[in-house]
C-alpha cells in the first residue's frame, strides 16, 4: 500500500506469502486460502475482523525490482475507519501458519484528510497516556527514573496489543471456551458474550445462565444475575448480548446451570476489558517479598521470576513494589536512583530503608544495623533461616510504619513465607505464596500453605507432581482450588535475538538460519574449537548449574555420546560441589584429548557467553531429575535452539516431542518443538539424542521440520501467565474483603 493510506478511504495492502514459509515451496503449494486479522489503533478501535486475501497474477507484480523467485504476492482491501490512526494486522493461512512479524504484529500509519478532533487511540497516544499516569505517581523522581517509566508504558501497550491479537486469532479458530464480540467493547455500547460448554463443567447442562458484574467489585449498580444464554449462529456456542455501562472498565462474568454446577474459570471468573469508560480504572497494589532479584542479587531462577513477573504485572497498569535485603554483595550498577528514604526502629534494632529502580520496577531495600545482609553472600552461612525470617518480619513492620500495605503480599519460597503470619499484617491484605522449589524449607511452606490466601507453583506438571507432598496436601480437602500451577515465562526484552548486543548478527524467526550460522561460527571461535565443515555438524549444548538435580550423570553421557556421533558438545556451568567439579574437569580433559576441537567447556557463569551459546546451539540439553519449571529450554527456543529434555515439571509443559507428542501439542495450541525422554538412565538420554542427531544429519528432513523457526515463533513470555496471576490477585483481594 502507499506509505500512509488515507483514513476514511479504501486501501489495498499487499503481502508476500513467502514471508510465511520462506523455505518451503511444497507447503506453499498446499495452501488454498489466506486471511488477515485486522485491527486499528493498537487493536483498541472496534474488534478484530477477518479478511480473506486474494492471489495476484505473476504478470501484475507490484514491485518490479523484487526477486520474483522470492515473492508470491497476495492482496486484501480494507475500508479504513475515519478515526483509524494505525492499521494493525497479522496474516494466517489454511494450514494453520501465522505471521505476526516476530511477535510485533504489522502496523501501517494512516494519514488524516482533515484536522477533525477524534480521540487518539494510536499506540503512541496510549503510551503517552500510560506514561503521564505513571509519571504523575512518581512526579518527585528525577529524569533518570522517568526514562524507566516511559519504557514501562511502551511495554504495557505492546503487551496488551499482542495479547489482544492472540485472542482474536484464537476466537476465530474456536480455541477459547469463552470470548466476547468485540474483544474489547466500548463503554456505553453492546457486547456479545459467547460460551462453548463442551468439555467444561457445564457440558451436560440443559440450561445455562450467566451472572454479570463490572469493575471487579461485588455489587456494581448494573449487576445482572442469571441471564439466559441462547443458541448462537455457530453450532455448540451459546451467547447473550448486554449493554456495557458507561463507567465499566471491565466486564466480569461466570456461567452456571439450574443446579450446583458453575464454570467460574477455576474460581477467578472471566473478564473482558472495556475501552472509553468514565472514571478511574480499578488497579491493584502488589508487593513481592523475595531474597533474590535479577540482575542485582541472582543465584537461581527465583530472581529471574521475581523481576519478570513484577514487570509483566506492572505493564498491565498495576502498582508493583519489590522488597529485597540490601546485600553488600549486590550488583549496585543495575540499581537506578538508589537513595535512603526512611529509618525506623524494629525491636532492638534500627532498620534503614532504601529505594531505587531495577528493570523499571520500584524496589525497597531492607538494611538493618545488625548487619544480617552485610556478610558478603546471599546464602550459605548456616543462619539463613534467622536472617530471612528477620527480613520477612521487617518488611511487614515497615509497611505498618509507613502505612503502605498493598492489596496482596506475594512471598516466594520458604525464605519470605513468615511474612504471611506476621502479626503486623492486617486481615484486609491478602497473601500469595509461590513455591519455586519444594526441596527446601518444607515446614515453613506447610504453614504458609495453610495460612495464605492462595498458593502457586511454577508449572502445571510440577503442581501435579507435588500435590500429595505433606507440605502441600494439608489444604486439598478443605480448599481444593487454593493451589495452582502457572508456568513461568521468560522476559522477551532481555532474551531477544533480534536486539541482542552479544550476537555477531541479530536475527528473528525469518532470518534464523543466517543468524544462527554466524553465531555458531563465532561460538566455535570463542571456545577455540575446530570450525572445519561446521555447518554439517550440530552443536549440542548445555547451560546449567552442575548439581545432582540437573542430572549430571545424564549430562556426562550426552557429552560422550554427542562427540562419539560426530557432533560438537559445549557446556557452560559451575559446580558448587567439589566432587562434581572435579569429575567434570576430568571429563573435559578426557574429551579434549579423545575428540580434539569438538568439545568446549567453561566452568563459570558468563552472561555474554550464555547468549552466544543459545544462539549458536543446534540442540540444547536439559536432562533434569526434577525441574519445577526451567527457563533455559524456553530461552533456547527463543534463540532457535531445539530443546532435548527429560519429561518432568515445566520441561514437560513446554517441550513437545516431534514423534511422541503431536496430539498433546495440539491440545495446548502448540506445534511440536523438540525431543524428550522419560527415564533417568544413560540409555534413556541416548535414545532421545540419537533421534535428534539422526534428524539433524538428515539435512533434508531437518530443513523440512524447521524446528528452530517453529520454536522461535512460539510465545513463552510472561504475558499470559501474568494475566493469570492478576486474576488470582483480584480474587484474593475480594476474598479477604468478604471475611
Amino acid at each position: 500500500c502507499v506509505s500512509r493510506p488515507l483514513a476514511g478511504s479504501k486501501v489495498i495492502i499487499l503481502y508476500n506469502r513467502k514471508q510465511l514459509l520462506p523455505n518451503d515451496n511444497s507447503s506453499l503449494e498446499e495452501v488454498k486460502s489466506m486471511f488477515a486479522m485486522i485491527g486499528y489503533n493498537g487493536w483498541s478501535l472496534q474488534h478484530a475482523i477477518k479478511v480473506d486475501l486474494q492471489p495476484m497474477k505473476n504478470d501484475h507484480s507490484p514491485l518490479a525490482n523484487h526477486d520474483q523467485e522470492k515473492c508470491d504476492w497476495w492482496k486484501f482491501e480494507l475500508d479504513v475507519p475515519s478515526e483509524a490512526l494505525v492499521i494493525d494486522f497479522v496474516v494466517g493461512d489454511s494450514k494453520g501458519n501465522f505471521d505476526n512479524n516476530n511477535g510485533k504484529d504489522y502496523h501501517i500509519e494512516t494519514a488524516a484528510e482533515t484536522d477533525g478532533i477524534v480521540e487518539d487511540n494510536s499506540r503512541e497516544a496510549q503510551i503517552d497516556r500510560e506514561y503521564k499516569l505513571l509519571a504523575e505517581k512518581r512526579r518527585e523522581k528525577n529524569e533518570e527514573d522517568l526514562t524507566f517509566v516511559r519504557k514501562c508504558a511502551e511495554n504495557a501497550v505492546r503487551a496488551k496489543a499482542a495479547l489482544l491479537a492472540k485472542k482474536a486469532i484464537s476466537s476465530i479458530r474456536g480455541e477459547f471456551r469463552v470470548h466476547t464480540d468485540p474483544l474489547r467493547p466500548k463503554a456505553g455500547e453492546k457486547v456479545t458474550i459467547r460460551y462453548r460448554p463442551d468439555g467444561g463443567p457445564l457440558t451436560f447442562a440443559r440450561a445455562i445462565y450467566v451472572d454479570i458484574n463490572f469493575n471487579r467489585v461485588k455489587n456494581h449498580p448494573c449487576k445482572m444475575e442469571k441471564v439466559d444464554m441462547r443458541a448462537g449462529i455457530n453450532g455448540g456456542v451459546l451467547e447473550t448480548t448486554i449493554d456495557v455501562p458507561l463507567d465499566a472498565h471491565v466486564v466480569d462474568f461466570l456461567f452456571k446451570d439450574n443446579g450446583i454446577f458453575v464454570d467460574d474459570n477455576e474460581g477467578v471468573e472471566y473478564h473482558c476489558d472495556v475501552i472509553g469508560a468514565s472514571g478511574v480504572a480499578p488497579t491493584l497494589h502488589i508487593a513481592h517479598l523475595a531474597v533474590e532479584m535479577a540482575p542485582i542479587a541472582k543465584v537461581g531462577g527465583l530472581g529471574d521470576v521475581v523481576t519478570a513477573l513484577s514487570r509483566a504485572v506492572q505493564e498491565q497498569g498495576h502498582h508493583v513494589d519489590v522488597y529485597v535485603p540490601k546485600y553488600d554483595c549486590m550488583n549496585y550498577k543495575e540499581i537506578e536512583g538508589l537513595r535512603k528514604v526512611d529509618q525506623f526502629h524494629y525491636g532492638n534494632d534500627v532498620v534503614n530503608i532504601y529505594q531505587g529502580f531495577v528493570e523499571g520496577v520500584q524496589v525497597t531495600f531492607i538494611d538493618p544495623e545488625c548487619g544480617h545482609f552485610r556478610v558478603g553472600c546471599i546464602y550459605g552461612r548456616g543462619d539463613d533461616h534467622i536472617r530471612f525470617g528477620y527480613f520477612s518480619d521487617a518488611c511487614v513492620a515497615y509497611m505498618k510504619h509507613a502505612n503502605c500495605f498493598p492489596d496482596v503480599i506475594h512471598v516466594h519460597d520458604w525464605q519470605t513465607a513468615p511474612a504471611i503470619w506476621s502479626p503486623d499484617r492486617p486481615e484486609t491484605t491478602a497473601t500469595a505464596l509461590t513455591i519455586h522449589n519444594l526441596q527446601f524449607g518444607q515446614d515453613l511452606i506447610r504453614r504458609a500453605m495453610i495460612e495464605c490466601t492462595f498458593a502457586t507453583t511454577v508449572s502445571p506438571t510440577y503442581a501435579e507432581e507435588i500435590k500429595h507432598h505433606p507440605s502441600i496436601n494439608v489444604i486439598q480437602e478443605r480448599e481444593p482450588g487454593k493451589f495452582k500451577g502457572i508456568r513461568n515465562g521468560i522476559d522477551n526484552d532481555i532474551w531477544d535475538p533480534y536486539n541482542d548486543e552479544f550476537l555477531p548478527l541479530r536475527y528473528d524467526w525469518q532470518t534464523c538460519k543466517e543468524g544462527k550460522r554466524e553465531a555458531k561460527l563465532e561460538l566455535l571461535k570463542r571456545m577455540r574449537m575446530d570450525a572445519t565443515d561446521f555447518e554439517s555438524k550440530p552443536i549440542v549444548a548445555c547451560v546449567t548449574r552442575l548439581t545432582e538435580q540437573k542430572g549430571v550423570h545424564l549430562i556426562k553421557r550426552a557429552c560422550r555420546y554427542a562427540l562419539e556421533k560426530g557432533a560438537y558438545f559445549i557446556l557452560l556451568g559451575s559446580a558448587p560441589d567439589d566432587r562434581i567439579a572435579h569429575d567434570f574437569a576430568n571429563l573435559a580433559n578426557e574429551m579434549k584429548s579423545q575428540h580434539p576441537g569438538h568439545g568446549g567447556f567453561f566452568f563459570s557463569y558468563d552472561e555474554p557467553l550464555s547468549h552466544l551459546i543459545y544462539a549458536g546451539a543446534d540442540i540444547f540439553c536439559v536432562p533434569s531429575m526434577f525441574e519445577p519449571c526451567g527457563l533455559t529450554q524456553m530461552i533456547a527456543m527463543r534463540y532457535g535452539a531445539v530443546p532435548l529434555v527429560r519429561r518432568t515439571g515445566g520441561l514437560r509443559d513446554t517441550v513437545f516431542d516431534v514423534q511422541l507428542d503431536p496430539a498433546r501439542a495440539a491440545s495446548h495450541g502448540k506445534s511440536c518443538n523438540g525431543y524428550n525422554f522419560d527415564g533417568e538412565h544413560e540409555q534413556d538420554i541416548e535414545y532421545a539424542l540419537n533421534r535428534a542427531l539422526g534428524d539433524y544429519f538428515d539435512r533434508d528432513k531437518w530443513n523440512q521440520m524447521d524446528l528452530p523457526s517453529a520454536g522461535m515463533r512460539q510465545d513463552w513470555s510472561w504475558t499470559s501467565p501474568s494475566e493469570r496471576y492478576v486474576d488470582l490477585y483480584w480474587n484474593a483481594r475480594s476474598r479477604v474483603n468478604r471475611q
